[in-house]
């Protein structure tokens, strides 16, 4: 049922009429993934927007604050869900270096992936939004530790869960 409601949509949104062959589907996809990205960040922009909106006129979260971050979690969850089910995030090494060097690059990656949800947190949550709302900032030391361990937590985690797609085809 799903893939006919999908087929209806595309259908609809691209305006072909009978079936299309590989290159075209091929190019039809690649064309939908683009949109989904560019959809993704202006829609993330918007949730920031909206956001800073309702906390600058003194509301904590309003409706359609509430429904852009839903789209964004039920679009994350829906494309993670799908990419993992088809495995296209799992990549194959045939040589040690190769490997290697892509684990070295795996952990950089996410020491600044924790970094940046520490730091990020830590400004938003103890700096912006406190600014927004014109009340005094709360950043302390103690602040400053509890979002450097999430950070770390993030980045460990992050670690571990992309280095199970990256596999070593030994001969």
């Amino acid at each position: 049922m799903l893939n006919r409601f999908e087929e209806w949509l595309l259908k609809q949104q691209i305006g072909y009429l009978g079936a299309r062959d590989e290159q075209q589907n091929a190019t039809i996809n690649h064309i939908l993934v683009k949109a989904n990205l560019l959809t993704y960040c202006v829609l993330t922009i918007l949730m920031f927007v909206s956001l800073i909106w309702d906390l600058s006129h003194g509301a904590m979260l309003t409706l359609g604050t509430f429904f852009l971050i839903l789209t964004q979690l039920i679009n994350g969850v829906y494309t993670a869900r799908l990419v993992r089910k088809a495995a296209v995030d799992q990549t194959e090494f045939y040589d040690m270096p190769t490997y290697q060097a892509a684990l070295k690059q795996l952990k950089v990656r996410s020491v600044w992936r924790g970094i940046n949800w520490a730091v990020g947190m830590f400004i938003w949550l103890t700096i912006v939004i406190p600014f927004i709302q014109q009340r005094p900032t709360d950043a302390s030391w103690t602040l400053a530790i509890i979002w450097g361990v999430s950070g770390i937590i993030v980045g460990v985690g992050s670690y571990f869960r992309k280095k199970k797609d990256l596999h070593l085809l030994r001969e």
